[in-house]
């Protein structure tokens, strides 16, 4: 995904992710990711912003490869703004401005934080 940097997707729905990548090689660029009235008052860890999750997400040793996630801005989600499960390999998260999430602004994670394993 990479956008002109006036492109915002709103998300409506309470539970499960805006975005999540569950290959490599993706790049999600200049976008805005907002929460109508609904998603916000959501309960806490209900739905992230950005999640980078590997196929196998049973396995923490799963890969996320070359993702690059620059320049967004992401606010009022239920959960994380921006998270990186499993390992990553040539992943570059920089330039992305997270604000008034439930969770954590940004993670990287291999199980402490998520269900994978």
């Amino acid at each position: 995904m990479w956008a002109d940097g006036a492109s915002t997707l709103i998300g409506t729905h309470t539970t499960g992710d805006m975005i999540r990548v569950r290959t490599s090689s993706v790049t999600i660029r200049n976008l805005t990711l907002d929460a109508n009235a609904s998603r916000e008052a959501a309960a806490a860890g209900s739905g992230g912003g950005i999640v980078y999750r590997p196929l196998d997400d049973g396995d923490a040793s799963s890969r996320v490869n070359a993702a690059w996630v620059d320049n967004n801005f992401v606010r009022n989600q239920p959960g994380h703004g921006i998270l990186v499960e499993g390992y990553s390999v040539n992943t570059l998260v920089e330039n992305n401005t997270v604000t008034d999430c439930k969770g954590h602004a940004y993670g990287f994670d291999r199980g402490d934080i998520s269900d994978i394993n």
